[in-house]
């Protein structure tokens, strides 16, 4: 301890002291109780260091008897050596201080009386150094003893913060918790953890075996039925570590154990589960520093739960199980096993929740959740997807054997006996099955297909199941689908569309030009793509309002950069409004917004809407009518003749111009059918007041019969091609100023 403090000690600073005091110092050095030199120093050019050890050796240096003292020792050479003596926290060891000075000049210098007391005083302050630096090394044991419980706490934060990685980086729900409940028993060296969360049907437990408790199953029962009712009480920790504390919480009175119980909570405190941690009553009372942890991990629990689970059903949720399906394909890819996905679509919970409230449709996703757990194995997975959706993961499944779980699940969810506040409610599944093998690419993919699958399953009608297979007609289709609306929204990102626009000719020539705008996509390596290619994956994934939107708004820009002197161009331009965006929140206020924008103009607008967009939202159609007609805009009616009641929703609806569908229009010539459709239709339009406009119009001999029809105006490849919208508006502007010029010159 002694050497150690010091060692501590800052000898070269006393050093540079006394040179400052005494000028004729020649050198220091410092000695153990043993003789033996700790520090020394010697002026520049001198050797003092030398010839204080060459005394040393011919006068051993003994620290006991200069305790307390200086003495002063004349050399042969003519310097002067001074001892002090030091001792240390009153034992019989110390140091010596030997000082070498000049004798001439020190004979004659003014401080030579001082030197005792400044010695005195530099010995006394090197002392006390010593006796501090002494004090805290004793003090350091206190504080090793501090560090040591803190590199224990430092353990459990330890176990804490590993816990989180493992959890929230592997996020394997049952595994995670698996691995907190087997922490908590390693760390803690306790009998027993047990993790119970009766809701979603967790009991995970873990025992030490080298201090086994009582039989494991015996034990859950009894903590599930008494332990669980009185956390349900007090909603706090317990800690029982006697009979009395057993009898104070009134519960697991009749086994004598240890145990600290703690509640798994929901983000709004609701128990739904407890932690427990389980001694024999021979052990050691469990101390508020295990409560703590405990605690703590009851947290990490919930953090589990609340990441992996759904509130509402209890399964796992969708990022979970991504992560079990990836299990599944690493299984696949390195062992060859065969797995297989459920994609479970429940039908009409839109219905029910409009109808009954979401109160009776998330009953319903609790019973369905319900049943298919009870339709497969133990260890199949199951999880929510989404609002209506289900996955379950099949391990080591063929698909023949998948299939037939699937119908098995279809139909005992068509069995569900639904009612809700006197309404009762059919229920059913359309489900897409898919392969997981050695051939599968990636996890992507997998949901990618069952999602194909299912839809495809939707649109083949109710309680169907479609297995996967690459060269299904309909799963081909919905996966050029898919990467159609990629494509759509890049193009919409970086500005690849183009409006084109096409001559509706006026057979009669009583108004003015009238052109339909048409839609045109610019790929990335600048083809023109024609809208049959994207408009179905638009319809189908619900983008058209967005292209809607798009199309209005580029429409009116070009229309006002042409408007000159307060003269619009003369002509009426239509513009198509799909079905989506007729029952859009927000579109009728976004279409006035620009249509505003036109002012006085507005009437150059024309909105065509196709009749069966038109009777599936008849309300929201004819309230965009009648708004929109208000402000001078007028309204054509597309595809006219395809509907059941196409005659009977006429007169509901307050358009101006009726389209004869091309479908008549294209087979009239060969077909007197469709030539008698085409003529009735325009009969029925003219009597209303309505102008008729021929579509698909392909040849002179179909233009011949329009005329004696007399439909008012076709449209087709016959009468002129589409053009890009801007340069169809130039050539308008330029022929309208020509026509002035011509006009003026006479």
């Amino acid at each position: 301890m002694v050497e150690r403090t010091i060692d501590q000690v800052k000898f070269a600073n006393y050093f540079q002291l006394l040179r400052g005091i005494f000028p004729q110092m020649l050198g220091m050095s410092v000695f153990d109780q043993h003789g033996v030199i700790l520090w020394e120093a010697a002026c520049p050019q001198s050797d003092a260091t030398i010839k204080i050890s060459t005394y040393a050796n011919n006068h051993p240096i003994n620290c006991h008897t200069l305790i307390e003292g200086i003495s002063r020792h004349p050399l042969t050479t003519g310097e002067i050596l001074h001892l002090c003596g030091l001792p240390v926290e009153g034992e019989k060891a110390g140091v010596t201080i030997a000082l070498l000075m000049a004798a001439t000049e020190y004979s004659q210098t003014p401080l030579a009386l001082s030197m005792n007391d400044v010695l005195n005083a530099i010995s006394k302050s090197i002392r006390n150094e010593i006796e501090l630096q002494t004090a805290l090394a004793a003090s350091e044991s206190e504080l090793n003893a501090m560090a040591d419980e803190l590199t224990e706490r430092y353990e459990e934060l330890n176990l804490v913060y590993e816990a989180d990685n493992s959890t929230l980086q592997s996020l394997q729900s049952q595994e995670s918790l698996r691995h907190l409940v087997n922490s908590c028993t390693e760390f803690l060296n306790v009998g027993m953890t047990a993790l119970i969360i009766p809701d979603k049907n967790i009991t995970i437990y873990d025992f030490n075996d080298d201090d086994p408790t009582q039989n494991p199953a015996n034990l859950i029962g009894n903590l599930r039925s008494d332990c669980y009712y009185g956390l349900q009480t007090h909603k706090q920790t317990i800690v029982i570590n006697s009979i009395q504390d057993a009898v104070k919480y009134k519960v697991f009175c009749e086994i004598p154990q240890k145990l600290i119980i703690t509640p798994v909570q929901t983000g709004e405190e609701e128990v739904i589960g407890m932690l427990i941690i389980i001694n024999n009553n021979w052990k050691t009372d469990f101390s508020n520093s295990d409560r703590n942890l405990l605690r703590v991990m009851s947290k990490k629990v919930s953090k589990v739960i609340q990441t992996t689970y759904d509130d509402l059903t209890g399964l796992i949720n969708k990022h979970s199980f991504e992560y079990n399906l990836k299990d599944a394909l690493s299984q696949a890819h390195a062992q060859g096993f065969i797995h297989a996905l459920l994609n479970i679509d429940l039908d009409r919970l839109g219905v029910i929740n409009d109808i009954s409230g979401h109160e009776a449709g998330d009953k319903l996703l609790r019973m369905v959740a319900q049943t298919v757990c009870k339709m497969v194995r133990s260890r199949d997975i199951v999880a929510r997807l989404g609002g209506d959706e289900f996955g379950v993961l099949l391990e080591s499944c063929p698909m023949e054997t998948a299939e037939m779980v699937a119908k098995n699940i279809s139909k005992e969810i068509a069995n569900l006996s639904f009612e809700w506040q006197d309404e009762k409610y059919d229920a059913g599944v359309c489900i897409g099955v898919v392969p997981i093998t050695p051939e599968s690419e990636s996890i992507a993919m997998i949901l990618s297909s069952s999602e194909m699958a299912r839809n495809t399953a939707k649109e083949r009608g109710r309680s169907q199941i479609v297995i996967y297979e690459q060269n299904d007609i309909d799963l081909l289709r919905r996966r050029n689908e898919i990467k159609w609306v990629t494509r759509i929204q890049s193009a919409l990102r970086d500005g690849r569309f183009q409006l084109h626009s096409q001559l509706i000719e006026d057979f009669k020539a009583e108004n003015d030009t009238h052109y339909e705008i048409l839609l045109r996509m610019i790929d990335d390596k600048g083809k023109l793509v024609f809208p049959g290619q994207f408009i179905p994956a638009a319809e189908h994934y619900h983008l058209m309002p967005e292209l809607d939107r798009w199309v209005i708004k580029t429409t009116i820009d070009n229309l006002l950069a042409n408007i000159n002197d307060q003269q619009s161009p003369p002509c009426k331009v239509a513009i198509n409004l799909s079905g989506q965006s007729l029952c859009e929140e927000g579109f009728q206020e976004y279409l006035c917004h620009h249509v505003h924008r036109l002012g006085k103009h507005c009437q150059i607008l024309c909105f065509e809407i196709t009749e069966s967009a038109a009777i599936a939202n008849l309300q929201q159609a004819g309230e965009l009518i009648s708004v929109l007609k208000n402000e001078g805009c007028s309204f054509s009616l597309d595809d006219f003749g395809t509907g059941l009641s196409s005659f009977a929703y006429l007169q509901t609806l307050d358009v101006d111009f009726l389209k004869i569908d091309g479908s008549f229009v294209s087979k009239m010539v060969d077909d007197p059918v469709a030539k008698t459709m085409v003529s009735a239709i325009n009969q029925v339009g003219q009597a209303m007041g309505l102008r008729t406009i021929a579509e698909y119009v392909e040849n002179d001999t179909i233009i011949a019969q329009l005329k004696q029809i007399g439909v008012d105006c076709g449209q087709g490849f016959a009468l002129a091609k589409p053009k890009p919208f801007h340069q169809q508006l130039q050539d308008l502007t330029d022929r309208s100023q020509a026509a002035v010029s011509c006009g003026g010159s006479k």
